[in-house]
């Protein structure tokens, strides 16, 4: 219950996804701020989906946003080695429908990414055991993904400097990457270290001080 008044309170734009794998569906949650934000910088929808009655947004609008609830949150949360027959109003994490939703952020003057993954091996061994497998097919998971997402975005920036996408409601995005030097581990998917997080705000710090100067 905290979790939920937290995040519709706040003055920060909150936006999560849930997927129902019955009908291979996304939806998307948000708060007010999230909404208002979107709806006055975007003028293309994140997500389609059936919209139910528990539904909340501005019927006005191209964005089925959903209210965050309770259940929405414990969706999001549901991972798929948990099971399959007890999935939070029959949807969980969004990340197995769409690990990442950056392409429709194009009217945005920038973006800031918190990559959940390292590019590359660079900084350790490449795979040597079953586990060590596991997580490289996790990465790849997200990464394919992630770089279709970025692929999107930057291709909509090439268009635009070319002079062959000339509607308003498009321009050109500063792309920010902020992620992790090695690889997160296998089990750091499900026992989540406070470290990563402290190292991600602390990168996240450094590049907005760089970017006030």
């Amino acid at each position: 219950m905290r979790i939920e008044k937290v995040l519709n309170a706040s003055s920060i734009g909150v936006v999560f996804n849930a997927y129902c794998p019955v009908k291979g569906t996304g939806v998307l949650y948000g708060n007010d701020a999230a909404r208002k934000l979107m709806l006055t910088e975007s003028s293309i929808p994140l997500l389609k989906d059936e919209v139910g009655s528990d539904s909340r947004y501005n019927k006005s609008s191209e964005y089925p946003i959903r209210e965050i609830t309770l259940d929405s949150i414990k969706s999001a949360l549901w991972l798929s080695l948990y099971g399959f027959e007890h999935i939070p109003k029959g949807y969980m994490d969004g990340a197995y429908h769409r690990s990442c939703i950056l392409s429709e952020l194009h009217n945005f003057d920038e973006v800031f990414v918190a990559r959940p993954l390292a590019n590359g091996w660079l900084e350790t061994e490449l795979p040597r055991s079953y586990f060590d497998v596991q997580d490289w097919n996790t990465e790849m998971w997200f990464s394919v993904g992630y770089k279709a997402e970025v692929d999107a975005m930057k291709r909509i920036n090439a268009l635009i400097e070319r002079g062959i996408i000339t509607n308003k409601s498009f321009k050109p995005v500063r792309i920010f990457e902020i992620e992790p030097k090695t690889p997160a581990g296998y089990f750091n998917y499900f026992i989540e270290h406070l470290t990563v997080f402290e190292d991600a705000k602390d990168k996240a710090d450094k590049l907005f001080k760089r970017l006030k100067k």
